[in-house]
């Protein structure tokens, strides 16, 4: 029965070591199928039976049995190559995802020009409602001023009709405030330089020490120095904002940037974590089928053949064969600093791990002992023999190589 061992689940979790309903479906209809065979071979009745005959169905018995656990095994096999692949790429999947979550940052993208555009106007807008709010009310202090009154209205030309052949840019006090009220000027420093073109006006159309220029100078510095002490204060603090804004959208595209990696991230792991439940699925399924192919159980005979066996293994072998049940049994594994010899109890075990022993033991006493290179196909190593064991291990020292050379005793007796 050695040669029906079952390929190692591969791992390592503890695979369904009990009986299969599927096997119990297929086992009735095998018989069916071989007792249809015998009826022909049958006694014909109540006669006496054939030696001859019982022998044939004796042998065609046998021989179904054998195709079956040959199919049954192949089936394993590929099953197990199937997940083995998908748990390898699953495997890459899983490394990249963590290095992309690992990786620094990216750079936030540029802002487009839309948005640029739409941090342009409202700048623009807070500049524009300055004018009323603060550079108003610095012209009409500048206009109550006793000097002002030469450059609070129009020039009369009537009384200076020189006065459009020298100034070409005619302005005064009153026309700014009109156009300051009336939301004209896109900005303060619009305003600001039709207010200096009214001094500007005024010293080229009237000589030096002149009184006009004197009050015009006087009031130059009036409005200069309110100037400074009310509305580039507030420009100052425009900027600000206008930086605070920017940086607020920048700030903005680079959360909805990671908010957008951070759902690709998350869809990528449930999309992984689907894959991975359909893997467990599958895996579950080829350890029911393992279990299938080591049915029956063994016989009260066979446990004890058994138990011998593994007495009379030597240290070395036994302590191989101690991995081979901790792979599938952790819970047996001493204490760490434990005295004692390694051991275990048989009647604790499954029927896939017996399978599995009575195969090691069959496989140790042939001549030459287990071969030192072992073929296997562990699952998530991908679809290729595990070689290299030459050492064996110590028990329960590597799970993955125990249950490495579970399959590769499966391989050797397919």
């Amino acid at each position: 029965m050695a040669d029906a061992a079952p390929v190692a689940a591969g791992s390592g979790g503890g695979p369904g070591d009990g009986a299969d309903a599927t096997s119990g479906g297929l086992d009735a209809a095998d018989r069916g199928g071989v007792e249809g065979n015998d009826a022909g071979d049958g006694t014909g009745g109540g006669g006496v039976a054939d030696p001859a005959a019982e022998e044939r169905r004796a042998a065609r018995r046998k021989r179904h049995r054998a195709e079956l656990d040959a199919a049954r095994r192949w089936d394993l096999r590929a099953r197990l190559a199937d997940v083995s692949a998908d748990v390898e790429l699953l495997t890459l999947e899983v490394a990249r995802l963590q290095q992309a979550g690992a990786a620094a940052a990216p750079k936030p993208r540029e802002m487009s020009e839309s948005e640029r555009a739409r941090l342009a106007e409202m700048h623009a807008r807070r500049l524009i409602d300055l004018v009323p709010k603060h550079c108003l009310a610095v012209l009409k202090g500048v206009q109550s001023h006793p000097f002002a009154w030469p450059f609070n209205t129009p020039v009369d030309v009537s009384k200076f009709p020189d006065y459009p052949t020298i100034v070409t840019r005619p302005m005064d006090f009153k026309t700014v405030a009109e156009r300051a009220e009336a939301r004209q000027y896109a900005d303060p420093a619009a305003m600001q330089a039709d207010v200096r073109q009214v001094f500007r006006n005024c010293e080229l159309y009237n000589p030096p020490g002149s009184d006009i220029r004197f009050l015009a100078q006087g009031l130059e510095d009036r409005f200069e120095e309110r100037w400074a002490q009310q509305v580039a204060l507030r420009l100052a603090e425009a900027e600000a904002a206008a930086c605070t804004e920017e940086e607020a959208m920048r700030h903005r595209i680079a959360e909805a940037e990671q908010r957008k990696a951070a759902e690709a991230t998350a869809e990528a792991a449930a999309r992984l974590a689907r894959h991975f439940e359909g893997v467990e699925a599958r895996l579950q399924d080829a350890k029911a089928l393992a279990a299938a192919c080591c049915e029956p159980p063994l016989t009260p005979a066979e446990k004890g053949a058994l138990a011998a066996a593994l007495d009379a293994l030597p240290p070395e072998q036994f302590e191989w064969a101690m991995g081979l049940v901790l792979a599938r049994h952790p819970g047996f594994a001493p204490p760490p600093g434990a005295p004692g010899d390694l051991s275990f109890e048989l009647g604790g075990l499954g029927t896939v791990s017996l399978r599995q022993l009575q195969h090691f033991v069959a496989a140790c006493a042939r001549p030459g002992g287990p071969p030192a290179i072992w073929p296997g196909l562990p699952v998530g190593a991908g679809i290729k023999a595990q070689r290299g064991l030459q050492k064996r291990p110590q028990a329960a020292s590597d799970d993955t190589h125990a249950e490495a050379e579970a399959v590769g005793a499966e391989a050797q007796g397919a």
